[in-house]
């Protein structure tokens, strides 16, 4: 996939001469143990392998979570840093659960003083707020268009009879699957994930509208086996189709989103002017610790 790049993890650094301090956070969670937990780390400019993309890869292997990510100050520019993301198989373009870890951990540790932080990415610049508790991501829209010739391995691996679907779409990302039944029929969904990783895409999302009655605007499950997570807890990156989209059908530019996985989380979504948008949540650290 053209958004997806292969790590080589064939070097061997042997001892590292500083210790890598790094941060375990659950993003879109109010407490521990809930949202999506990623690993954050500050590469300081002493680091010896802070341009290394297979130590990287390494790392993330080793951390196992959906995504780790590696922040780099840029030097002269105030409050600015590059930020690369990494399953443990591969390297993404975007991933906002855990650019909201990223920015809750240079925040609550110092790095950062002011309530704004600017980042550089593969998927061009991108900026978190900070308001309270709350952090909000400053994201590209990811726009998805109608499919016309439906893979048969996406229908196949989602196991959904045809009318219980109202729409397929895409993006340069992923393929988003409107379905029925609300909450009830976004739990129901039984992936086959042997053959949704035949699927020519990062992730593949089911995602359904809530009764007028909730207090949650539409609710999603997202998978993504090609990267090695069959489902992803909560992935702000897939809100970046799933926001203009419903934003769009419901007529509404703001929305509260719910990814229904084991963990839960919340999303809150606005769009903005120049294909832009908003993603707002909150994050806890679980956990902090050093590779020595």
């Amino acid at each position: 996939m053209d958004e997806l790049k292969e790590a080589s993890v064939e070097c061997d650094h042997g001892d590292v001469p500083l210790q890598l301090s790094f941060h375990v956070v659950d993003a879109f969670a109010e407490k521990r143990f809930q949202g999506n937990p990623a690993c954050v780390v500050v590469l300081e400019k002493e680091w010896q392998y802070r341009e290394s993309e297979s130590f990287m890869q390494l790392f993330a292997r080793e951390m196992n979570l959906s995504e780790t990510v590696f922040l780099t100050k840029i030097e002269q520019e105030e409050d600015s840093y590059t930020i690369r993301w990494f399953t443990p198989v591969c390297e993404v373009d975007l991933c906002g659960h855990a650019t909201l870890a990223a920015a809750h951990v240079l925040f609550s540790t110092g790095h950062v003083q002011s309530d704004v932080i600017y980042l550089s990415s593969k998927s061009g610049p991108l900026s978190a707020h900070r308001s309270g508790k709350m952090i909000s991501l400053d994201f590209p829209q990811e726009i998805v268009e109608k499919v016309q010739n439906i893979p048969e391995e996406l229908l196949e691996s989602l196991q959904l009879q045809p009318e219980h679907i109202n729409f397929v779409g895409k993006n340069r990302l992923d393929y988003l699957v409107e379905i029925t039944g609300g909450k009830d029929g976004i739990l129901a969904v039984k992936p086959d994930f042997t053959q949704m990783k035949r699927v020519d895409a990062r992730c593949i999302i089911v995602t359904s509208q809530c009764d007028e009655s909730s207090s949650t605007h539409v609710v999603s499950r997202v998978f993504a086996p090609r990267c090695g997570i069959d489902e992803d807890p909560v992935t702000g990156s897939a809100h970046c189709g799933i926001g203009p989209y419903w934003a769009e059908k419901l007529g509404k530019n703001r929305l509260v989103a719910k990814q229904l996985s084991l963990r839960e989380g919340t999303l809150f979504l606005e769009m903005k002017e120049n294909h832009r948008m908003g993603i707002a949540g909150t994050a806890v650290t679980v956990t902090s610790g050093q590779l020595i």
